[in-house]
């Protein structure tokens, strides 16, 4: 496959996003393909206001369309929940994606990439593996590529989307107005020009071993210690024993 062709020909891809805002990385692949698009979280953290209508404005701007608004939680419900280790609420969006990927025809799923920077990301991986193990149990010729939302994650490239100057500008134009993003987003930028300029589709290649740690748990030790968090959310005791539960209801 050329770097600039698309990984699947027939159907719109379903993209799952850990929080809004990721889809802008895929701004002209989702001009392109204009997938049918989930959101877990809706991007309020601990204290700021919902950006959930801001992805919903970007997403139609491109032809794609969220699918999920209804199921989009805030971040603490979802942090609660791996506190907890709770597996059901990933298993609803499992089951909720498998179930629109079945009746959109979709044959390419793409989620966030691991990439130990949130374990929202790390998760919203397992849930993409989840989805595509589910429909290849059901005969359905299904792929599942990730985006890489931070420079953390070590997946391989599979394809490439460069952009054409004015398909740059209209990115610019949708990251300029994605007010709670753009200040985040234009450092980004200058720290890694080809974020705007090139856009990825990889490979997931995380296999969840049983030790690992990621900065989000070093982040969180901090923050535990200056008294910001409360509890402190680990790989080993929260995260992977959901992504196990995710994998093996999969696979039964």
């Amino acid at each position: 496959m050329g770097p600039t062709q698309s990984p699947t020909d027939t159907g719109r891809p379903l993209l799952i996003c850990a929080h809004p805002g990721h889809e802008l990385l895929l701004f002209h692949w989702m001009e392109r393909f204009r997938p049918h698009v989930f959101l877990l979280t809706d991007g309020s953290g601990g204290k700021n206001p919902p950006r959930t209508k801001h992805s919903e404005t970007c997403l139609q701007s491109v032809g794609a369309e969220l699918i999920n608004t209804c199921g989009v939680m805030p971040d603490r419900f979802w942090y609660e929940a791996i506190l907890r280790c709770d597996a059901r609420p990933f298993m609803s969006v499992v089951e909720a994606a498998e179930t629109a990927a079945m009746r959109q025809g979709c044959a390419l799923i793409v989620s966030d990439a691991v990439d130990g920077y949130n374990p929202m990301h790390d998760l919203c991986e397992a849930i993409g593996t989840a989805v595509a193990v589910r429909l290849g149990r059901r005969a359905v010729s299904v792929e599942h590529l990730v985006n890489a939302v931070t420079p953390g994650s070590g997946a391989p490239v599979y394809a490439e989307f460069p952009l054409d100057p004015a398909a740059l500008r209209r990115k610019r134009a949708a990251v300029d107005a994605y007010i709670p993003l753009a200040d985040e987003a234009r450092r980004l930028a200058q720290a890694e020009p080809r974020y705007l300029a090139v856009e990825c589709l990889r490979k997931p290649v995380f296999n969840w071993p049983e030790i690992w740690s990621p900065a989000w748990e070093k982040i969180g030790r901090e923050r535990l210690v200056a008294h910001v968090y409360d509890d402190l959310i680990e790989y080993q005791r929260h995260v992977r024993p959901i992504v196990k539960t995710l994998l093996d209801a999969a696979a039964a």
